[in-house]
């Protein structure tokens, strides 16, 4: 398929990467969410995955890749900033060991519980360690 040049300049891009928040031992942090971080339900940037330790930084779409990096590294060096700090995030796409009663499905609050209905259904279908499974998505749109 070939795309026209003209097409690829409104181009834009983004990345949305998934990560669990884990204490300096390894283990998964039990904590909420940092407050600091906002409402996970309406910010624009970060929000919940499946797991309560899981946050999702998501860039805004933008005209270069070295745009949404650099987006993406002043985001989560921000959050690092403003979260437990004994906690790191883990720096693997598979999680550390972990078992289902460590895993806190996400909560949203009021006006997010189909959200929460709709993760308690992925962990009865498929288990709550495969959804600690993070990755980085990558987005891509032509003009």
């Amino acid at each position: 398929m070939n795309i026209p040049t003209s097409a690829l300049l409104g181009r834009v891009c983004g990345i949305e990467r998934e990560t669990l928040r884990v204490l300096k031992t390894g283990k998964l942090a039990q904590s909420a969410a940092p407050k600091a971080w906002g409402d996970k339900l309406h910010h624009p940037e970060i929000t919940t995955d499946f797991a309560e330790q899981q946050p999702e930084f998501i860039t805004p779409p933008l005209g270069s890749i070295a745009e949404v990096v650099d987006y993406q590294t002043h985001l989560q060096a921000w959050a690092v900033q403003n979260m437990n700090p004994n906690e790191i995030f883990w720096s693997e796409s598979m999680p550390p060991v972990l078992t289902d009663d460590e895993i806190k499905i996400a909560q949203f609050g009021a006006g997010g519980e189909e959200k929460e209905l709709y993760r308690k259904g992925l962990s009865l279908r498929y288990g709550k360690g495969i959804q600690a499974i993070c990755g980085v998505h990558f987005s891509f749109s032509v003009g």
